[in-house]
């Protein structure tokens, strides 16, 4: 997925008219901010009461198949801190830096969806993690349930 002139994307395409048809590229960015805000930020098991075990298994098993996005280890790194694993997380959160640190399509991205904190301060501690997925999760609120 890159970023095409006249193409919406992040957050931005939370904001496209209902009644506009989308182009194959701003469909592209559609799913990718849907994909993530669903299956990353918005993902039931790292809420209060989830099974951030079930998540970590699976975005680590994923993450696999995509080994330059960055966003994978950065929320399995967040997965590992919720099951107090904080040296594997630790390791996921290096691999997300030196990932972002040599694109800046993913240093878009990350601003684009309110993470760069994350990473220059990433939560180590239980409460620090639900408080600041809270956070950005209200960022979203008009557009999840």
């Amino acid at each position: 997925i890159s970023n095409k002139k006249g193409v919406v994307s992040g957050t931005e395409v939370f904001k496209l008219p209902e009644y506009k048809v989308p182009s194959p590229e701003q469909l592209n960015q559609i799913w990718f901010a849907f994909n993530f805000v669903g299956n990353y930020i918005n993902n039931k098991n790292l809420k209060q009461g989830g099974r951030p075990e079930k998540f970590t298994s699976w975005v680590e098993a994923v993450m696999v198949a995509y080994p330059l996005n960055p966003y994978m280890p950065l929320f399995a790194a967040i997965g590992r801190v919720l099951i107090d694993d904080r040296k594997y997380a630790q390791k996921h959160l290096e691999k997300t830096k030196m990932i972002i640190e040599k694109s800046e399509y993913w240093n878009d991205r990350f601003s684009q969806f309110g993470l760069n904190d994350f990473v220059t301060d990433f939560p180590e501690e239980v409460h620090a993690v639900y408080g600041r997925l809270a956070g950005l999760r209200k960022q979203y609120s008009n557009w999840i349930v």
